[in-house]
């Protein structure tokens, strides 16, 4: 192997290294939000995610045998196989940038981005939520929009509905102070409990 052909296959090889020991690090640390689960989720890795590198470097070998240039084999599998593992890796960093914004849920980090922009400032929960009465619904109801919010049932909670709870929460922080949460469930219990007492 010439130094001339040598020098890209390197290069490529070290991006293909950091670029996939970065995915496999976010992967184990779900994106970055459980950093200290590490070492569970080694645990959890199976005969089927450690054949996905055999498979990949069985496909740069193959894809080696096409002569896309006159190189020898060695050549061309020296460049052939860094390049799957990096095809590889920006597939696995488009699902984790998609998973980590949401950005195929109907509410994601951009959608509440735009709807503070507009005014609409509403906090996500899935579900039925359970209210003793209309009274205490109504109560509640008013409670948060004191605050400067509704709330919205998203029906499924999804990746991209927390992401957009975060957002609509870390701009009410902001307008409310740091915290306007617990003030805000003091409160509600105060109501629930002025509720059933004035009801027996």
């Amino acid at each position: 192997m010439t130094h001339s052909k040598l020098k890209p296959a390197l290069v490529l090889t070290v991006i293909a290294i950091i670029w996939t020991a970065l995915i496999m690090v976010l992967e184990l640390s779900d994106v970055g939000q459980s950093w200290d689960r590490i070492g569970e989720n080694l645990n959890r890795i199976t005969l089927n995610n450690t054949l996905i590198f055999l498979k990949l470097i069985l496909a740069g070998c193959l894809i080696g045998l096409v002569p896309f240039t006159k190189s020898r084999y060695k050549t061309r599998i020296a460049l052939s196989i860094p390049s799957v593992f990096m095809v590889f890796c920006l597939y696995q960093s488009i699902i984790m940038i998609d998973f980590h914004y949401g950005l195929t849920d109907d509410f994601n980090y951009f959608t509440a981005k735009k709807d503070i922009e507009k005014g609409k400032i509403q906090v996500l929960h899935a579900g039925q939520l359970y209210y003793e009465s209309d009274e205490v619904y109504r109560a509640l109801d008013s409670l948060s929009r004191s605050y400067g919010y509704t709330l919205i049932n998203a029906g499924v909670f999804s990746p991209g509905a927390e992401r957009y709870n975060k957002v609509m929460k870390d701009y009410l922080k902001r307008k409310n102070g740091p915290g306007w949460e617990d003030e805000y469930r003091k409160k509600a219990e105060l109501i629930r409990s002025t509720v059933k007492l004035t009801s027996y």
